[in-house]
């Protein structure tokens, strides 16, 4: 994943921004937390996709490789939450999903206090489209694929729904 989003919030909320700077809650410091429970989630293609982060500490968002930063479909605004608003949240929404948005969207704590503890949180996300059933190979995986003669043959591959 890249951390790549960032933004701050300095005395209160400067607008969509994504990075939240706060104290540290030292050895009370809990994971940051995901609104949506579980490993993996699944979303329809053409849907919006709402994911919400709270946390104790600044956190940012990581996105499939696939998802520009800059996307028009995409929208992180950044609030204050929690008991006597001291928690700090963002929402991250995609809007239109596409099948090619399929992948691990996680939010993760930026603050050095939060090295001992867990500091991020993950979830598979898959845009389910019955049109466009495989996700576009990353540029890591070859488009030629050699075979020998006898030996077994994994073919890698991403799917839009975990049933496929």
């Amino acid at each position: 994943f890249g951390w790549r989003l960032a933004g701050a919030v300095l005395g209160g909320l400067l607008g969509p921004c994504l990075l939240l700077a706060g104290s540290s809650l030292g050895s009370k410091l809990r994971s940051p937390k995901l609104n949506i429970i579980g490993k993996q989630h699944v979303i329809q293609a053409g849907e919006s996709l709402k994911l919400i982060c709270s946390g104790g500490v600044a956190h940012s968002w990581s996105l499939p490789e696939s998802l520009s930063e800059d996307s028009k479909r995409l929208n992180i605004t950044t609030y204050t939450c929690g008991r006597n608003r001291r928690q700090f949240c963002s929402s991250l929404t995609l809007n239109r999903a596409q099948a090619n948005d399929t992948g691990y969207y996680s939010c993760r704590y930026l603050s050095s206090s939060a090295v001992r503890k867990k500091t991020v949180s993950t979830i598979y996300v898959f845009i389910n489209d019955t049109h466009s059933p495989f996700v576009e190979v990353h540029r890591d995986i070859p488009k030629t694929i050699h075979m020998t003669d006898g030996q077994e043959l994994i073919i890698p591959c991403r799917v839009t729904a975990p049933d496929i």
